[in-house]
């Protein structure tokens, strides 16, 4: 006699997961933002989250480029034995920043995604309102997100951009050690600390400006609500953009970057 197999309800939490992350990975945003909705998680507090994100991402990233530009200067003024040793953690080192500069980009564009959703849904929203005023109010509340989300963009992008010539860099020097692991030949690299100094120091500016932007996006986003603030002095009917409470954003929802996609 057939039975029906049973599931537990981990399984079904592990499926659902899953379901969201391939997803989440696979182009079909607009259906993976409906199923994040269905389950309490708009696109709003995606959004918040992703920006953190992006800017954790960052802050990993600049940190590894300042350890980074240490052990080169280490190497570069190095004389004794084991050059060979030295080699392999640097040529570990520029693996990991290229890693960080892929995570680095990758964030970033999860964030652009999900601000396109954001905005589109916004802006078709705007015409459920029957109060003028209120209509107003979302209206200006959606031109002063934009700004700020612009400002964050533009930051991390600017950021972004000044990661890879330090990549570049560092994986020349990397290859020149490869082939010339002797005191006399790494010698020659002295010029190029000052030209690290230079990139990593760009690069560590334009993160630092990056993540206060992000900071501060992510605070402006979580504070009351203008609109729903509108609604409550003048008696209007809900307005359909609510504001996000941080902590029970990070309470109830996912915690991983594929979950927060």
């Amino acid at each position: 006699m057939f039975r029906p197999a049973f599931i537990s309800l981990s399984s079904l939490i592990s499926l659902s997961f899953v379901t969201l992350v391939v997803l989440s990975t696979s182009g079909c945003s607009t259906t993976y933002f409906g199923a994040m909705e269905t389950i309490g998680i708009p696109k709003r507090t995606l959004l918040v989250r992703r920006v953190a994100t992006a800017r954790e991402s960052q802050v990993a990233a600049k940190d590894q480029l300042g350890s980074a530009l240490e052990q080169f200067r280490t190497i570069v003024s190095y004389d004794g034995a084991g050059l060979e040793s030295k080699y392999n953690e640097l040529q570990s080192t520029l693996t990991g920043i290229e890693t960080s500069s892929a995570n680095v980009k990758d964030h970033i564009n999860g964030v652009e995604t999900v601000a396109l959703a954001v905005f589109r849904q916004w802006e078709d929203e705007l015409e459920m309102y029957k109060g003028i005023s209120v209509r107003r109010v979302s209206e200006q509340a959606l031109r002063e997100t934009r700004r700020q989300y612009d400002e964050v963009l533009i930051a991390m992008r600017r950021a972004d951009s000044k990661m890879e010539p330090v990549v570049v860099a560092m994986r020349d020097n990397v290859l020149f050690l490869k082939h010339n692991l002797n005191s006399r030949s790494i010698r020659a690299l002295n010029p190029e600390i000052q030209v690290m100094n230079a990139l990593v120091g760009a690069a560590v500016k334009d993160f630092d400006i990056a993540i206060v932007s992000a900071d501060k996006f992510v605070v402006e986003m979580t504070v009351e609500d203008p609109v729903e603030t509108e609604r409550n002095q003048s008696g209007s009917a809900a307005t359909p953009n609510r504001a996000v409470d941080q902590n029970k954003d990070r309470r109830d929802g996912p915690t991983s970057y594929k979950d927060r996609q």
